[in-house]
């Protein structure tokens, strides 16, 4: 069966980036566009980046395919979310996040729900940076500077929203969140602090805090799913390390010490059943770091990594 790759994140401090014009293009890649599987989170259903369906083309016209639709949202580096014949993304205009929804087909825009954010260019062109999370009927976002937002898949009406920064006092890092929004069990997962030492967890049904700890800087990846041993922790970054917690209470199990650049730990991890590997999200980090660090299947049945603590590059 062939598989197929979509949506590579857009590198989010190089230039030039998007004065953001999404263009979803459905085009002649699948037989009909009703075949076409759900994508309802930043990295896919199985949280790797990678598509099952099968009934795809690879041969298109010099040109490209044709382009079925476009729309204007302004600024940002979101990507997309795909569910039951409707995309959600988001982006920055006059200094006001929006969050859009279209129909897949069509292009029509069924609905928008906006509200303030500074654009935040100091550092790159600005705009926003996660990607919404469609689970069930509702749609979940986190924006650059806190904003929480669970709205309703069907009509964009708010469910429930808040403000990290301001109701919890969580620090934002310097070039704002850019982690997506994951949920897991009953729990909505942001990367919003040091995991273990300051990330956040709220109730997806009410977005009150479930558990949040000390006040330090995130990272700028998503939270990932990782199974070990029977037990379901989540992967996630800080500004000098990666970590593995558990969900439900922000316990951490292990830490990788993993200083890149700025504080910049944007990679998402690559997991597998026994294993998972990173790579930094630099330039200056890509070239030390040859080979690429890797927990091998030594680590498999510990609840240590293998890579030495306080590895770092020099």
């Amino acid at each position: 069966m062939a598989q197929s790759i979509r949506g590579r994140k857009l590198p989010r401090f190089s230039s030039p980036p998007l004065p953001f014009a999404i263009a979803l293009a459905c085009f002649a890649v699948f037989h009909t566009i009703a075949w076409a599987d759900d994508w309802p989170h930043w990295r896919g259903p199985n949280d790797n980046g990678v598509s099952a369906e099968n009934l795809w083309r690879d041969r298109w016209l010099p040109d490209g395919p044709p382009i079925l639709w476009k729309a204007n949202v302004g600024t940002g580096f979101s990507s997309f979310a795909v569910a039951r014949g409707r995309v959600y993304t988001m982006g920055n205009s006059e200094n006001r996040d929006a969050v859009f929804c279209f129909d897949a087909v069509t292009g029509k825009e069924i609905w928008r729900h906006s509200y303030s954010a500074e654009l935040g260019d100091k550092y790159f062109d600005g705009g926003t940076t996660g990607t919404p999370k469609v689970d069930g009927d509702r749609v979940f976002t986190f924006g650059r500077w806190g904003d929480v937002s669970c709205l309703d898949a069907a009509t964009g009406k708010v469910i429930w929203s808040r403000n990290a920064q301001k109701d919890a006092q969580v620090h934002v890092p310097t070039r704002g969140f850019s982690g997506s929004p994951m949920v897991f069990e009953n729990l909505l997962m942001l990367t919003a602090g040091e995991a273990g030492e300051a990330d956040m967890a709220l109730d997806k049904g009410t977005g009150k805090t479930v558990w949040q700890s000390a006040n330090k800087e995130a990272g700028y990846s998503t939270p990932l799913p990782w199974q070990h041993d029977r037990k379901r922790l989540a992967l996630v970054s800080s500004g000098q390390a990666y970590l593995a917690i558990e969900p439900q209470t922000g316990k951490e199990h292990w830490r990788i010490r993993w200083l890149t650049q700025y504080s910049v730990n944007a990679a998402d991890p690559i997991s597998t059943a026994r294993a998972f590997s990173f790579q930094p999200g630099t330039e200056k980090e890509e070239r030390c770091s040859s080979p690429m660090p890797v927990l091998s299947r030594r680590c498999y049945g510990r609840t240590k990594p293998c890579a030495p603590k306080g590895t770092r590059l020099s």
